[in-house]
């Protein structure tokens, strides 16, 4: 018998190229990255980082206020666009380099003011310097959060001592005319900072900071005329429950 091989078309040398290109592009895909292309964009960690952040409203005026550490470039540009933060208050030493938040606030169009305060400790706070440095910048913020209406993030290096002094004081002269009622307000912005602030720096703030801030008032009182009876009020008369 006469064997008949039947033929397939013939394929010209440029064709079984295009062929063997095809195969090895296929063999190369790697399956996971295409399945990773597929999926939805992830949360970043940044972004879950500041979903902890709450604000209280009308804090000091019509503006307000949530409490953290400090943050990190990318929390800043989340912070905005998440949290329609207006407004970044730093509670740092110049040994700290604050500076670098300065600028990143002015890249992305946050408002930033600096408190340059060295720490926390007993006798730091009791200082004659450090009490009339703070109870200035203190003044001067509150005409602001008053005159304004921001959201602002108040921060340190932990978010706990320094932050909680500070906000202590703003809230006192924001209308919360009780000691207890201020730490709830600190309670409600951030739980680490109520629990770790401890009760002698509250002491501290209510018995030196917070009467060098009205001092301060007294002292300036035609340059504050349009805030001085608005802030005062609240360690007096003013009994507003904002909780």
């Amino acid at each position: 018998f006469m064997s008949t091989e039947v033929q397939g078309p013939s394929r010209s040398v440029s064709d079984k190229r295009g062929v063997v290109d095809a195969l090895k592009q296929k063999a190369t895909i790697n399956p996971k990255s295409e399945m990773k292309s597929k999926r939805p964009s992830r949360q970043s960690k940044a972004e879950k980082q500041i979903e902890e952040l709450n604000f209280l409203p009308n804090a000091v005026g019509s503006s307000s206020l949530t409490l953290w550490h400090r943050p990190k470039v990318q929390h800043l540009v989340h912070m905005k666009e998440k949290h329609g933060v207006t407004m970044i208050i730093s509670a740092l030493a110049d040994r700290e380099k604050p500076n670098w938040i300065r600028d990143e606030c002015k890249k992305i169009g946050l408002k930033w003011f600096h408190i340059p305060l060295n720490g926390a400790n007993k006798t730091l706070l009791s200082t004659k310097g450090t009490v009339r440095l703070v109870s200035k910048k203190l003044v001067e913020l509150m005409r602001i959060l008053t005159s304004s209406q921001e959201r602002a993030l108040l921060h340190c290096a932990a978010g706990i001592h320094r932050t909680g002094v500070l906000s202590y004081t703003l809230l006192r002269f924001g209308g919360f005319s009780t000691r207890e009622k201020a730490m709830e307000g600190i309670k409600k912005m951030r739980q680490h900072t109520y629990d770790g602030v401890k009760d002698w720096r509250i002491d501290l703030a209510e018995e030196i900071i917070l009467p060098a801030v009205v001092v301060e008032l007294e002292s300036g009182r035609e340059k504050y005329s349009n805030s001085l009876d608005q802030l005062s009020a609240a360690l007096t008369v003013k009994d507003v429950e904002k909780i």
